[in-house]
């Protein structure tokens, strides 16, 4: 019984980690309507399909999204990117290091592979990390993170331990200098859950929508099914969002959105 209830788990943690990722993607896509932060473009499932470099297989995999600024959509023409990572659990129990071991390596080697293109000076420059998930992290982790960044040694035992093996799994891979890594990751743990990262959107494209909550509907669905093509087999070799992209989802033009002006 224990088996089957584990199997129905992962099943349904599978999918809801999908969703969660989708939701959170379509999120920051509609940023790219109005940007605040110079975000160019957004590829899903992998790095850019423009990109004329490869990373590696592994930088390829671990980048549920890559988010591309200024005025490029690769690794050469942007003026920085960032690679995304999602990990979603049903059970939002604090997690300590090793939930974080497969995504501290791919995110090593992501470094080391544009470094086989680029200078080291280039990819610090340019590259950093989002690491998203609706679990906490325990203190002892955040203290192991923090002592990482700052090179220095935690006082709590369990901190130290968990530092210790983070430093070692990116030395394993070839990453020597841990800080080099963590120091460009911006950990988000404790996101909204899945139903909060529905409602967020939902009431952002309400917000944003001046007629009735109709075509606020048509605009969240126009987005989400974005989203999933660029996601899915649709969206290979094709797979950048960019700002006519949003606008053509949501079927509008800016000076459409946001409600009448007051008289």
């Amino acid at each position: 019984m224990t088996n089957i209830d584990e199997n129905i788990d992962t099943v349904r943690a599978s999918r809801a980690g999908h969703t969660f990722h989708e939701r959170w993607a379509a999120r920051r896509a509609l940023q790219l309507v109005f940007p605040n932060d110079d975000l160019f473009a957004i590829a899903v499932e992998g790095i850019s399909s423009t990109e004329t470099v490869s990373p590696g297989a592994r930088a390829e995999e671990v980048a549920d999204l890559v988010l591309y600024y200024g005025r490029g959509d690769s690794f050469q023409t942007c003026e920085r990117l960032e690679t995304v990572q999602f990990k979603y659990k049903l059970r939002e129990e604090a997690v300590t290091a090793a939930y974080l071991k497969k995504t501290i390596e791919k995110f090593s080697d992501t470094i080391l592979g544009y470094e086989e293109e680029f200078s080291a000076a280039d990819v610090d420059k340019k590259a950093s990390f989002i690491f998203v998930t609706n679990s906490e992290f325990t203190g002892s982790l955040w203290d192991a993170i923090t002592s990482l960044i700052e090179g220095t040694t935690s006082s709590n035992p369990g901190a130290a331990t968990q530092a210790r093996n983070l430093k070692r799994w990116c030395a394993n891979r070839g990453l020597s200098n841990a800080s080099r890594l963590f120091s460009r990751i911006v950990f988000r743990a404790g996101e909204k859950s899945l139903a909060g990262q529905d409602n967020a959107l939902r009431r952002t494209l309400t917000d944003w929508s001046a007629g009735a909550d109709s075509e606020a509907r048509l605009r969240l669905h126009g987005l989400q099914d974005l989203v999933l093509k660029k996601a899915g087999p649709s969206g290979q070799g094709k797979n950048l969002i960019r700002r006519e992209d949003v606008l053509d989802a949501l079927d509008c033009e800016p000076e459409d959105l946001f409600p009448a002006d007051t008289r």
